[in-house]
């Protein structure tokens, strides 16, 4: 009878982190991408920034 229970508790235990690690990976995942938009989206800021300078440095010059 023991035997059973320990069996059905560490089965339990199993599936739970079983779960645990498919959420985990979904999360990276999520993480990833959201990182990398936000990369994007920071390059081109700073791109516009820098065609931004270099258009007030020409200006300067001429």
């Amino acid at each position: 009878m023991f035997g059973e229970i320990q069996f059905n508790v560490f089965d339990a235990i199993f599936q739970l982190l079983s779960l645990a690690v498919l959420i985990g990976i979904i999360m990276l995942i999520v993480f990833f991408i959201r990182t990398t938009i936000e990369n994007k989206k920071r390059v081109k800021r700073m791109e516009e920034k820098m065609e931004d300078i270099l258009q007030k440095l020409e200006k300067k010059q001429s």
